[in-house]
């Protein structure tokens, strides 16, 4: 039975035929874990120099973030605004001689508010809107009254225009999780340890 640092060198070692593990790896779960044979100091170091911060007005480094001590935020630079865009989390600890990087990756808290207040209140006073207006209209005897129309078309294109907004935003961010992955396997010679199957 490998123990854990076996198993980690093992890992890293794999280098000769995969120069990156996390292109064949499981990368779709918010949690991933990356292992460097860096020291955490030199991680971190090698971070701050390849990393703009959130206000720098004219960087071009690909990557914008923060590094506050062992904390790490960071996201991929855009030209343009995308409120849906991934942003990763990350710890890194050291342990067993090796540099644990501990990722999580999300949407900015805000927007996943934002997005729960908006289908909430779509579904819950749009709803009522519709099923008044549609009530109106099978009552109606010849003429459809007034305002019958709005709230039926209304509520049903702001519940889409939700839909539309998430996909579009998502479909933009749709690489940048792994491009996040790939920056810290290039900056800390770092590899995906092994997810659970």
């Amino acid at each position: 039975m490998l123990t854990l640092s076996a198993t980690i060198l093992a890992i890293i070692q794999d280098s000769s035929t995969r120069p990156y593990v996390i292109k064949n790896a499981r990368t779709n779960s918010k949690d991933v874990e990356l292992v460097s044979s860096l020291p955490l100091e030199t991680c971190r170091s090698r971070l701050i120099s390849e990393i703009d911060a959130p206000w720098t007005v004219l960087g071009n480094r690909p990557v914008i973030g923060q590094i506050a001590g062992t904390k790490l935020r960071a996201r991929k630079r855009i030209w343009y605004r995308n409120s849906f865009q991934i942003s990763m989390s990350a710890e890194m600890v050291e342990r067993d001689g090796y540099t644990h990087i501990l990722c999580r990756f999300s949407m900015h808290p805000f927007v996943r508010i934002f997005i729960t207040v908006w289908f909430t209140g779509v579904l819950l006073v749009g709803g009522l809107v519709f099923l008044a207006s549609l009530a109106s209209l099978s009552l109606a005897d010849q003429s459809v009254p007034a305002g019958t129309w709005p709230g039926l078309i209304l509520p049903i294109g702001m519940f889409l225009l939700g839909l539309g907004a998430v996909r579009v935003g998502r479909t933009l961010a749709g690489d940048e999780r792994l491009f996040l992955l790939d920056f810290l396997c290039k900056t800390l010679t770092a590899k995906l340890l092994a997810q659970p199957r």
